[in-house]
């Protein structure tokens, strides 16, 4: 989406520009500096040209048609990682490490090893998860997370005689 929005900027601007030469055809016609015909010629190509750049831009969109068909795609890719690494070029390596550490990662030479400061959050769920996921296949019932537990229906204060218990006491 970052993508797409950088380039209905920049065909905004083309848009704006193609404006600015057809009101300056326009007012040199007015001026009598060009004739009807090289107006005519020159005002075609221009909006033949707005019309393409304003086709593209409507290309541009940010909507989602089908948002959860999007986050199956997304989560299906994302839990194949590993797959995607092994048969990647560089550029798509590259391209797999911006978008799961998208603020940078850095090699120390003491130790030769890499760090980063921030994991795409996405990411980092599912690292998780895949963790806790291994530990219960393999026996350990050691289940640790950071996700936020339920709460009971009674809430965090106790309970005092003017708010009923919803719990049935059989």
């Amino acid at each position: 989406n970052k993508d797409k929005q950088e380039t209905a900027v920049t065909l905004r601007d083309q848009i704006q520009d193609i404006n600015k030469k057809l009101d300056r055809l326009e007012e040199r016609l007015i001026e009598e500096e060009i004739n009807r015909q090289m107006f005519d010629k020159y005002a075609g190509k221009y909006i033949e040209e707005k019309k393409g750049i304003e086709k593209h831009l409507a290309s541009c969109g940010n909507q989602v048609s089908n948002l959860e068909k999007s986050l199956d795609a997304v989560l299906t890719h994302a839990s194949k990682l590993n797959t995607m690494w092994d048969f990647a070029d560089y550029n798509q390596k590259q391209q797999l490490q911006n978008l799961i550490f998208s603020y940078g990662m850095y090699h120390s030479k003491k130790k030769d090893t890499c760090r980063t400061n921030r994991v795409n959050a996405v990411f980092l769920c599912m690292s998780e998860l895949a963790g806790i996921l291994k530990e219960n296949k393999n026996g350990k019932n050691g289940f640790k997370t950071t996700f936020p537990v339920l709460v009971e229906n009674s809430g965090f204060e106790p309970l005092t005689s003017c708010m009923p218990c919803k719990r049935s006491t059989n």
